[in-house]
């Protein structure tokens, strides 16, 4: 499968093969308490109780450009690949409505304005 998260700025995250690509027309900041680039690994992990394999849940949280807060009661859309649309406000936190699919899925989240 892949994954590609891309807005209209034209920075994309593509996930795909176990391979991750950031790009973007300008810098890109990585902010952590420490950081370390290491080789690959692998490692095994159970599925917690209570989840569904199969089921995808995936909330959004939308941020300024210029300070990334979190930007509550905006407006948005949500187009995923299947075809289905969500719409709503986001909440005092910036965050989205929760979609779920059974799979994973490219989306499309565009803020309207008035």
């Amino acid at each position: 499968k892949k994954v590609v998260l891309a807005v209209s700025g034209g920075a994309s995250i593509t996930i795909e093969g176990g391979s991750f690509t950031a790009q973007c027309p300008g810098k890109i900041t990585v902010k952590a308490a420490t950081k370390s680039m290491v080789g690959g690994a692998t490692q095994s992990w159970a599925m917690p109780d209570g989840v569904q394999s199969g089921a995808f849940q995936r909330q959004f949280v939308i941020r300024r450009g210029t300070d990334e807060q979190p930007i509550s009661n905006q407006k948005y859309r949500v187009t995923m690949d299947d075809g289905r649309v969500i719409e709503g406000v986001t909440d005092v936190m910036g965050q989205t409505q929760m979609a779920d699919s059974e799979g994973i899925q490219n989306v499309a989240i565009e803020l309207l304005y008035d």
